[in-house]
C-alpha cells in the first residue's frame, strides 16, 4: 500500500497546497493498524480544515443552478 500513497503523493506534490494536505488527512485516516489511525478529535484540528477555502453557511454558497440544468439533460439524453 505504501507504493501507492508514495505514487499519489507524487502526484499531488505539484498540486496546490490544499490537495496535499488532502492527502496527508486521508492516508493518516486510513492506517490499517487503528493505534496509528488518527481519532476523529485529531483529524478536525489537521490542517486540511484550516486552509482555504472555510466553511461556508449553504445561504452564502454560489448557486450553480446552470451546471445543474446540463446534467438533468446529460440524464434525460441517456434514458432515450
Amino acid at each position: 500500500m505504501d507504493f501507492y500513497i508514495k505514487n499519489i503523493k507524487n502526484i499531488f506534490f505539484s498540486i496546490d497546497v490544499k490537495y496535499q494536505f488532502a492527502l496527508d488527512l486521508i492516508t493518516k485516516l486510513l492506517k490499517i493498524n487503528p493505534s496509528h489511525r488518527l481519532t476523529a478529535e485529531e483529524a478536525l484540528k489537521h490542517q486540511y480544515f484550516s486552509v482555504s477555502p472555510s466553511p461556508t453557511e449553504y445561504a452564502q454558497m454560489p448557486k450553480i443552478e446552470k451546471e445543474w440544468r446540463v446534467i438533468d439533460i446529460l440524464r434525460e439524453i441517456e434514458l432515450m
